[in-house]
């Protein structure tokens, strides 16, 4: 049993928010008819890849649409009318790699240095200024 759902708050709302995959009026009936791209099981699978982190899992998802609309790719011509659908795949890439970047660039947890004595005050501010130069 295929389910949709489109709550953002939680991670499966927050992954179809993310991919755009939020008109759900058709999700019965033959598959090329559906409005949504991913069932939440589907979803669910992508964020168990990506141990609940959402930026990944949306990224996954954007690379699994780009595998299926690159199998497709073709550019048409008829007339004055054309169609390229040759750079949709590589468009999808591209915004993949931006929640790639936002998964590994966003710092896992914050800490603090405690100054306990003049050495170790004079060791955080070596420290601090051998990370900003």
């Amino acid at each position: 049993m295929s389910t949709f759902t489109y709550d953002i708050t939680g991670n499966v709302g927050i992954v179809r928010l993310n991919i755009a995959d939020i008109d759900l009026t058709t999700t019965v009936g033959n598959r090329d008819l559906w409005t949504v791209l991913f069932t939440d099981e589907e979803i669910g699978v992508f964020l168990s890849r990506a141990s609940s982190d959402t930026n990944l899992a949306s990224a996954y998802a954007l690379l699994a649409i780009a595998s299926s609309r690159a199998l497709l790719a073709k550019s048409k011509r008829l007339g004055d009318y054309s169609e390229d659908l040759s750079k949709i795949a590589s468009e999808l890439r591209a915004q993949a790699k931006a929640f790639m970047d936002a998964a590994t660039n966003t710092p896992a947890a914050d800490f603090a240095e405690q100054v306990l004595t003049d050495f170790s005050a004079r060791d955080i501010i070596t420290n601090y200024e051998a990370r900003s130069s």
